[in-house]
Parts: C-alpha cells; structure tokens; sequence
C-alpha cells in the first residue's frame, strides 16, 4: 500500500504536471494580453518611437507613431506622432526616405493642430521641403538641358566635319577648274598665234 511507486504513475504523474504547469500559464497569458490592449498609453509609444529612432530603427518608430494614431486620433499626443512620421520619412539616414510622405505628415499636422507645440517647426520643414523639392526640379531641369546642348555639340561637331571634309572637296574642284583654266588659256593662245601665222 505504501510502497514506491512504479515507474508507469511516476510517468502518469509527471504528464499530469507538465499539462497543468502548460495550462496555468495558457490561462494566466490570456487575461495578461488583455490588460495590456486595455490600459496602453498613447505617450508611452511617443517615448517609444522616439528611443527607435534616434537608435535608427525607422520602421519600429513608425510603427509605434502608427499606433498613438490609431490610439489617441484627434487629441495630443498625436501631433507628436505626426511630427515623428515625418522626421522618419525625411531622414537622410533612412533607406525608405521619402519627402513627399514627411510633406504629408507636417501638413496634416500644420491643419489638424493649429495650437500644437510642433506647429512652427512643421512649418518650417514644409518651407524646406518646398524650397528642395523645386531645386531638385530646377536640378532635374538643368540636367536635361546638359544633355540636350550635349547632344547638340555632337550634331555640330559631326556638321563641321561634314563642312570640312565638303570644304576640302571643294578646293580639289577649285585645283582641277583652275588647271583646266589653265590648260584652256595656254589653247586659247597657241590657237591665236596660230590664227596670226597664218594670217601673215
């Protein structure tokens, strides 16, 4: 009755255990991940996207500026966040850079937070951008126009070899009407001191 206990209950207990520890900690998980859907705080992922990008990780900033959006959409901190997406998407360092999302974010910013702490400085970089993206455009512009008066350099240059080679055409015909000239006077005066002999 009291004696040791075999090796197939210590096998029967030890599952037991194993499937009420893996139960116990399905059951304690589940109201955990509820908690904290629940009691998440905007300002806790502003602070959050901050840290990620001033570590460089762009896309985890985005994601946690994304997420103060969707948690707080029409009251502070979102503006930070806004604030944030855009200097994301405006970091010379970010390799998905990209200066018309950041145009996106101040803007929206400038017209939904009229009041925001962020206000100036969204304006500001709205400017910059402004100014950048029609120097980019006049660069764009100046470009083409290099390679247009490129490709007409080469037309020219091949229309004065053109010339040249017609020019160097033109002398040998000049060279040969002059030796027929030539020829055709030295006819015209044997022809007539012909004429006089005879006449004499």
């Amino acid at each position: 009755m009291g004696g040791k206990p075999t090796r197939a209950g210590m096998h029967i207990h030890l599952r037991l255990a194993v499937i009420m520890i893996g139960l116990l900690l399905a059951a304690c998980a589940a109201p955990m991940q509820q908690v904290e859907v629940r009691d998440q705080n905007p300002r806790d992922h502003v602070l959050r996207a901050q840290r990620l990008f001033s570590e460089g990780n762009y896309e985890g900033s985005l994601r946690e500026s994304q997420q103060v959006l969707t948690l707080s959409p029409d009251t502070p901190p979102a503006d930070e966040a806004l604030f944030l997406i855009a200097l994301v998407y405006v970091n010379p360092k970010n390799p998905k850079k990209d200066s018309s999302l950041a145009m996106a974010s101040f803007t929206k910013l400038i017209t939904k937070y009229p009041v925001s702490a962020y206000l100036d400085q969204a304006k500001t970089w709205v400017a910059m951008l402004r100014e950048y993206n029609k120097l980019q455009r006049s660069c764009a512009d100046t470009i083409k126009e290099n390679e247009r008066l490129r490709r007409t350099n080469v037309e020219t240059i091949k229309e004065n070899e053109r010339l040249k080679r017609a020019q160097t055409e033109t002398t040998r015909e000049n060279a040969k009407l002059r030796h027929i000239i030539e020829e055709s006077s030295k006819i015209d005066i044997e022809i007539e001191e012909k004429k006089r002999e005879s006449t004499r």
